[in-house]
């Protein structure tokens, strides 16, 4: 279950949120969540179910699920599925993102219309009583068709199509309803027996939205289910399954000794077919209903070698076996594909000269000096209807963007897709198609695009911006939401707003890399040309800039709703910027400007304070006029000094003159007395 509550009690986490089991938490103060009231029987891993009561309405059966904030659930589909039949399907009332006080953070709430029955299985190894084919034709594969044939219309998959996530739809079992499939990522925690293989060679964070085939071979897997009254290979581990479905081909793994109809038969080999063209549609099954009888395709097995290939101490006979074999011991897989043996085994033993070209494909335009590249095409060519592969990533061409969504705290899964894009490993995938799909031809092309956004480390671009590029559900993951779920643009100011009060406003940034790239790729107008102004080395206008960005975002998506927290902490933020200003009471008059400003929660209310052109031509005028006024008091200054000197050294001079002068004529006078006495 991964949403963990403490138990509390001695020797409990001192930081882990307190269990909360009573009172009551508000959805948009139209529904109530009770908290004393779980309903562990409507639980859909990983979210948990409680009761919850419409406040118009108390007496309308309804539940709650509380979703996995790290799981993101599915909140785009709600909105494109919500003309299903809801007879038929369970369906979302409603869905909000509320502080969820078990867990001492904001979650994601599904309101649902709750079923009224209990699933028709419990799990893979509960068992129960048979249900005949006439009740599950009439209210399993009918109300089926018609949900899935709406959903695929729409371009949607179910992906959540399972026994355990099937109910009554009343106590005395006369009816069923299909479970929901928004409460998590697609296909995340979907048991391999309802998978088809390709998606079981995936990690379950690597599966994807799929396609309609997905949807019919897991609703295959659920008419035999609901017929023999247990999951089908429950027995089995994973691995068994795997090794099973590979072996013998997924009706035979999965239907075994099983008795059915003829009829039903019919039906579960056109479901089942490991072969995407050869399964049944949408259309195939709707035919079926109205009593026209087809003949399913018989599922082709792989060729199998005259002599097996060993790979980590097991042989292995048939080409997408040895993929898996080698995905498993890479790096014994290394001098295999390199040195030739493969190539070798493909051509003698095995017989097919499709896999020897493109084997011979793989290794043409991957060097030595790239093995995990040269391993991963070789898987490719190998098994071209399975997932990607390389190391310890793998995933479904659809199911890449999930893949780096799902494990976005992983850095080594971050590392291993940015390979898998810069080596272009997709491309070659749709290269060796026999039958490309526009559907995964148009996944290629949108990967393709990532690989230029990943090599711009530059803000609002890198591993961020393609994660939220590739996964429109996926909530903001900025460190500043830490406790918070934003799952739509609508989210981030109010979000920041919360942020900025619980920091008391200390907040160093208030666009960092993920809210950059998250705004870039959810705001309708381009801000590529912001982007530059945020990291720029002027931190004072780098300052403004993420203001400035965020004020346009208030008014345009918040409706210029007041964020008083937020505006405070960017008063913070901008005193670099009141610095710039050279009047010491210019900067005394803005900071008690800002502040008054501030209290107002108007972000635009700051930028048009501290980037006020007037204000700021003035200071700069100010600032000339001062710096002028100083330096011609300097140059009058150094002039006067100047002059003072002058004049002594002129005085001295004519003072020695003058000096001169005088003991000149006095010594004159004094040798003319001296005559005139001697004379007398």
């Amino acid at each position: 279950m991964a949403l963990k509550i403490s138990s509390g009690g001695d020797g409990a986490d001192e930081s882990a949120p307190k269990q909360i089991t009573s009172g009551s938490v508000s959805v948009k103060d139209r529904y109530e969540i009770k908290l004393d009231e779980p309903l562990p029987d409507y639980d859909t891993a990983p979210a948990l179910a409680y009761r919850a009561v419409s406040i118009r309405d108390p007496s309308r059966p309804l539940h709650a699920l509380v979703c996995d904030p790290k799981l993101p659930p599915r909140l785009d589909m709600i909105s494109a599925l919500h003309r299903v039949e809801g007879g038929s399907m369970v369906q979302v009332s409603d869905w909000d993102v509320v502080d969820w006080p078990p867990e001492g953070r904001r979650c994601p709430v599904l309101i649902l219309n709750r079923p009224g029955g209990k699933k028709v299985l419990s799990g893979l190894t509960d068992k129960r009583k048979p249900l005949s084919e006439d009740f599950v034709t009439k209210h399993l594969i009918h109300p089926a068709v018609e949900i899935l044939r709406e959903m695929h219309g729409v371009g949607e998959t179910h992906r959540a199509l399972r026994p355990d996530n099937i109910y009554f739809s009343s106590e005395d079992e006369k009816g069923l309803v299909i479970g929901e499939c928004f409460s998590a990522p697609p296909a995340m925690t979907q048991p391999l027996v309802v998978e088809t293989l390709d998606s079981c060679l995936s990690l379950p964070g690597g599966r994807g939205e799929g396609l309609p085939g997905n949807d019919l071979y897991s609703l295959g897997v659920c008419i035999l289910s609901l017929l023999i009254g247990q999951y089908p290979c429950n027995q089995m581990n994973d691995e068994e399954v795997i090794q099973q479905k590979m072996a013998v081909g997924s009706y035979s793994a999965i239907a075994q000794n099983h008795r059915v109809s003829l009829t039903i038969m019919e039906v579960l080999r056109g479901l089942l077919n490991d072969e995407e063209t050869d399964r049944w549609t949408i259309e195939d099954l709707a035919l079926w209903l109205n009593g026209r009888r087809l003949s399913p395709k018989l599922q082709a097995l792989p060729a199998k070698a005259t002599r097996p290939i060993t790979v980590g101490g097991q042989g292995f006979n048939t080409a997408r076996e040895l993929a898996v074999g080698l995905h498993k011991n890479w790096d014994e897989a290394i001098p295999l594909v390199r040195e030739g043996e493969i190539d070798g085994w493909l051509r003698r033993s095995l017989g097919d000269e499709s896999r020897t070209e493109a084997m011979a494909a793989a290794k043409s335009a991957a060097g030595n000096d790239e093995p995990d590249r040269l391993v991963a095409r070789a898987i490719i060519a190998l098994d071209p209807n399975g997932p990607i592969r390389l190391r310890g990533l793998s995933a479904t061409v659809g199911g890449l963007g999930m893949f780096c969504s799902v494990y976005r705290d992983d850095a080594e899964a971050q590392r291993l897709f940015s390979h898998v894009i810069h080596m272009g490993l997709a491309t070659f995938w749709l290269e060796q198609q026999f039958h490309p799909r526009a559907e995964s031809a148009h996944s290629v092309a949108r990967l393709d695009r990532m690989r230029a956004t990943l090599m711009r480390p530059t803000l609002g671009f890198g591993m961020e911006r393609v994660m939220y590029e590739l996964n429109s559900d996926m909530p903001c993951r900025s460190p500043l939401f830490e406790k918070d779920y934003v799952a739509t643009l609508d989210h981030v100011l109010p979000a920041l707003d919360r942020a900025a009060r619980e920091r008391e406003g200390d907040i160093k940034r208030l666009i960092d890399r993920d809210i950059a790239a998250y705004i870039s790729v959810h705001f309708r107008r381009s801000v590529a040309g912001d982007l530059s102004d945020l990291e720029g080395e002027d931190h004072a206008a780098a300052a403004i800039a993420q203001v400035r960005m965020l004020a346009v975002l208030q008014d345009s998506v918040a409706s210029g709703k007041p964020l008083p927290d937020l505006s405070r902490a960017a008063v913070k933020l901008l005193q670099p910027s009141i610095e710039e200003f050279q009047s010491r009471t210019t900067r005394k008059r803005i900071t008690q400007t800002m502040l008054k400003v501030g209290k107002e929660g108007r972000l635009q209310g700051l930028v048009n304070v501290i980037a006020n052109p007037a204000e700021i031509d003035a200071d700069k005028a100010g600032y000339l006029k001062a710096t002028n006024d100083f330096t011609k008091s300097a140059v009058e200054m150094i002039n006067l000094r100047r002059n003072i000197k002058n004049q002594a050294t002129v005085a001295a001079t004519v003072g020695g003159q003058f000096s001169s002068g005088i003991a000149g004529i006095l010594a004159a006078l004094v040798c003319l007395i001296t005559a005139a006495i001697r004379l007398a």
